[in-house]
């Protein structure tokens, strides 16, 4: 049953709106979860993926064309922040999924901030207008999904605390976003902090929900994650990643014309991409894998953008 049919049956669908509430807590260190039933990933985190997956792989497009220390950095710049938004809102599903309108037009909002952040982000280094444009949608999307977890916390009691606390961190990290906005500061000193608030964001999300916290402040009731929907999710954002990898080998007939030096390079790419997917659902309940989803996401991106543009070259003769 995925998060879609467990709505439809439950009590409250005929409601446009409805409270939010924990679908899986720790009340004394025992696991409770609001249905027995399996979830899986639903129609609008699916087309939240998609979305984000079109997002990075235009940042990889720029890095596979320019693939040097700057743009390395720069891309690492502009993706985590986007991929702190997608995070937001994967745990803001896995919380409190409850499919209602109040949470698809928040999902709409977040989605249409990404567009903007997206399509400035990419100039951050050469227009000011584009960096306060991308420094501006990211502050208004973190500043909602800081309020959904605030606004969440009051109508359920399980997650209350640590999803105050997680607010609160998120409010004060866009402190770190003032400068950017001014062009005096220069464009260094706005890679320093851009990565320090990355740092504390990180740190902080991790320090908000880990058991170190749970201990310290002697919770009755604290955040559990879904594990068997959490590996649903990232298997299932694996697979449009791979999608994107396997559609650069097909789209303008990067291959040429018969069996070309382009075709055996787009074949090696069908085959990489092929066992990408095999070795990545190996280990998929891991603790590794999780740690390192993030990373094999955008590497397989970068990879899928430069084989695209290596295809091409080799279908051209050059």
């Amino acid at each position: 049953m995925n998060c879609n049919e467990l709505q439809q049956g439950s009590k409250g669908s005929r409601y446009l709106i409805k409270r939010p509430k924990a679908l899986q807590w720790f009340h004394n260190g025992r696991l409770y979860k609001e249905s027995d039933e399996e979830r899986q990933a639903g129609r609008f985190e699916l087309f939240l993926d998609l979305l984000y997956v079109a997002i990075v792989a235009n940042f990889s497009d720029d890095l596979a064309e320019n693939p040097d220390g700057f743009h390395v950095a720069k891309y690492m710049l502009i993706f985590v922040p986007a991929w702190h938004l997608w995070s937001d809102m994967r745990e803001i599903m896995n919380s409190y999924y409850n499919d209602d309108i109040v949470q698809r037009l928040t999902i709409l909002w977040i989605m249409a901030l990404l567009v903007l952040y997206a399509n400035n982000a990419r100039l951050v280094d050469s227009d000011i207008a584009a960096l306060r444009t991308t420094a501006a949608a990211y502050v208004i999307a973190r500043f909602t999904s800081a309020s959904v977890f605030l606004i969440s916390s009051f109508a359920s009691f399980q997650h209350r605390t640590q999803a105050r606390i997680l607010a609160g961190f998120m409010f004060s990290g866009l402190l770190f976003t003032v400068p950017l906005f001014f062009e005096a500061v220069s464009l260094r000193a706005k890679a320093a902090i851009t990565v320090a608030m990355i740092l504390y964001s990180e740190c902080t999300w991790a320090l908000t929900l880990s058991p170190f916290i749970k201990r310290r402040l002697r919770l009755e009731y604290s955040t559990a994650v879904d594990i068997a929907h959490e590996i649903d999710r990232l298997a299932a954002f694996e697979i449009i990643i791979l999608g994107e990898f396997v559609y650069s080998v097909i789209v303008g007939g990067p291959a040429g014309i018969g069996l070309t030096a382009g075709y055996a390079k787009a074949l090696c790419v069908l085959v990489i991409a092929f066992c990408l997917n095999w070795i990545y659902h190996l280990d998929s309940s891991s603790f590794t894998f999780l740690f390192l989803h993030p990373c094999s996401s955008v590497d397989t991106l970068v990879l899928s953008a430069r084989s695209c543009t290596n295809s091409r070259m080799a279908s051209d003769g050059f």
